[in-house]
């Protein structure tokens, strides 16, 4: 059956391909520090496969959890270990990772619930002093577009939600920040205030001046590649 078909084969538009490279080199050199060499990582929702693409390059032990054909596929054509699987559960032994990459994924959990059931089967999976990794959308920036944007968005996440989440599951946050463009600080609440201006603003005046002139459905790509997302590392305890 085709699972999250409609989001790997849509191509992404220049500038979100752009911003996606910069968020994922923003986010591994962000990360890179606490990782040491012999490390094993385990990516749940690899995707596309830009996290995979600079743990293999710095020659970390690294595993895919990935149930899209497409997707899959990509990530073996780089040579990534990849398990086909829907979680939780996860499908594998206790205290095996170092490390867990759990990018875009979170939100898609159907409950609160499920999401915790997740993140403490991702504390089962990790070593001791093992680190978790959470970037999802935020709500509080994005609203509407949180549902619009993904048919399978379902619980909601924002700073303070998946912080409460991780410390129910015992966990200890090493550190909570937003990300916009690939930007944390000051130059993330910058693009993340022209981010609110496109999509509240700029993006409705585009669609009433294209019209069915150009695909517009590429202006709403590029809302999500404005969006501020929230970016969490916390450590098993």
């Amino acid at each position: 059956m085709p699972f999250y078909d409609f989001k790997s084969k849509t191509p992404r538009t220049a500038i979100g391909q752009k911003i996606v490279e910069q968020v994922t080199n923003k986010v591994f050199k962000t990360v890179r520090p606490y990782l040491q060499k012999d490390f094993h990582i385990l990516d749940i929702g690899a995707g596309n496969g830009e996290f995979a693409e600079r743990c293999l390059k710095n020659n970390f032990v690294y595993t895919a959890v990935e149930v899209n054909e497409e997707y899959k596929n990509k990530l073996t054509s780089i040579g990534a270990k990849v398990i086909s699987a829907l979680v939780p559960p996860i499908p594998l032994n206790d205290n095996i990772y170092d490390y867990v990459h759990l990018s875009h994924l979170i939100e898609h959990m159907q409950s609160s619930t499920k999401a915790l059931e997740l993140v403490s089967e991702i504390n089962r999976v990790l070593k001791p002093g093992g680190y978790l990794c959470i970037i999802a959308p935020d709500y509080l920036h994005s609203h509407s577009f949180f549902y619009d944007s993904d048919y399978t968005h379902s619980f909601v996440t924002t700073q303070n939600r998946v912080k409460m989440l991780l410390t129910d599951a015992s966990y200890k946050i090493v550190f909570s920040r937003y990300l916009a463009g690939g930007q944390t600080g000051w130059r993330q609440w910058f693009l993340s205030l022209f981010g609110w201006i496109y999509n509240n603003c700029l993006y409705w005046i585009f669609q009433a001046l294209v019209k069915a002139k150009i695909d517009s459905s590429r202006f709403g790509r590029t809302r999500g590649a404005l969006a501020r997302f929230v970016f969490i590392l916390a450590q098993k305890v």
